[in-house]
């Protein structure tokens, strides 16, 4: 029987009445959720929790139409690269994966001594800047998201990551990058590039890191 306050009103002379019942006002709307109900309520309340977590523009980097188009494999983005960048150096990385070096600058080479820590010459001299998966690379790639729909690795990278990457690392120039790559301008799929190197669309010509840029604007 629900919850309530039953009156019988057979003390009132009226024989054989049924129980009047005055129903639980927690019993109304969606303060009892059946089993199913509850089940989704507790999964839209983690779900917001977690939003949080998401990374920066995640709602496009999961989308994996992203990477549909031509494939670049990875020995033709790697000889282009050294076109541009002449010292850049592949070595095996994890996994199926090559890691790409490339000399330091005095000052840098000055911080890597100071700090110590490494015995390989090949290190002290060079520092690394990026990755390129050993196969045939999309020109922009997605990520994949766990069960609380945050995004837990690269599914796939696209080379337009790599060059982003070399770009902020002071490696090559955007001009460099876009006069052997092509400008994505147009692209549709172009948002977190834009995004990302918005300091050195600005200036064109020169390589520097983020934090290169930030001491010259406080300089």
């Amino acid at each position: 029987m629900p919850k309530g306050r039953v009156a019988s009103l057979a003390g009132l002379g009226i024989k054989n009445q049924a129980p009047m019942v005055e129903t639980d006002r927690l019993e109304l709307g969606d303060t009892r959720l059946n089993p199913d109900e509850a089940v989704i309520r507790e999964r839209e309340d983690l779900l917001t929790k977690a939003s949080k977590y998401k990374i920066e523009d995640q709602s496009e980097l999961e989308d994996a139409k992203r990477s549909e188009g031509a494939r670049l494999h990875f020995t033709e983005l790697l000889r282009k690269l050294q076109v541009i960048a002449p010292g850049l150096q592949a070595r095996d990385g994890s996994a199926g994966n090559l890691a790409l070096y490339y000399p330091r600058t005095p000052e840098q080479l000055n911080v890597a001594l100071r700090e110590g820590g490494q015995n390989d010459i090949f290190f002290i001299f060079n520092k690394y800047v990026g990755g390129i998966p050993k196969d045939e690379l999309p020109e922009w790639g997605y990520v994949d998201i766990d069960t609380s729909l945050i995004a837990t690795r690269e599914h796939v990278r696209g080379w337009r990551t790599v060059l982003i990457g070399l770009i902020r690392a002071g490696v090559i120039s955007y001009r460099e990058a876009i006069t052997e790559f092509g400008d994505p301008e147009n692209d549709p799929r172009n948002m977190i590039w834009m995004k990302k190197t918005l300091e050195w669309r600005q200036n064109p010509v020169q390589k520097f890191t983020l934090r290169d840029y930030m001491e010259a604007l406080r300089a």
